[in-house]
């Protein structure tokens, strides 16, 4: 079962079925169901997960967050439990389909991480050769 950790150490399972698939499309407009038809649907419903927001309100809705728990259970979110509810949440999918379809979403998937982590490694780069070319003395004797 996939599952990631909170803020606070709390531990939360993605089970992904039927009826949640149904709830987050209605409710967040994701359709995991596509994701068995075409690569198309894959790369759309993982540039949709690309979103910190869409990553949230989806596992609160997996979850069965009440309207009313919202806030509390958005508070227990920082940057790590982002990563790891989006990986957790990416295994959930996987799982969910039956293996045919399962190797091609998680083919596209590996795909996909390869391109954004060669991406991230070049901005990374280029951010470092910036901070590195920044003359801190000549700004501060300018205050």
């Amino acid at each position: 079962m996939a599952k990631y950790t909170d803020r606070n150490g709390a531990e939360h399972c993605l089970n992904l079925h039927g009826r949640v698939c149904a709830e987050v499309k209605k409710r967040i407009g994701i359709d995991f169901m596509q994701c068995i038809k075409t690569p198309k649907a894959v790369e759309d419903v993982l540039q949709k997960l690309n979103e910190p927001a869409a990553v949230m309100a989806t596992c609160a809705v997996i979850e069965g967050v009440p309207v009313e728990k919202l806030d509390d259970f958005y508070a227990l979110w920082n940057g790590d439990t982002f990563e790891e509810a989006t990986n957790a949440l990416l295994e959930a999918i996987a799982d969910f389909f039956p293996k045919g379809p399962r190797a091609v979403f998680l083919r596209i998937l590996e795909k996909a991480r390869n391109a954004v982590q060669k991406a991230q490694e070049a901005g990374t780069a280029k951010a470092l050769q910036a901070v590195e070319a920044m003359d801190f003395l000549s700004e501060a004797n300018g205050l």
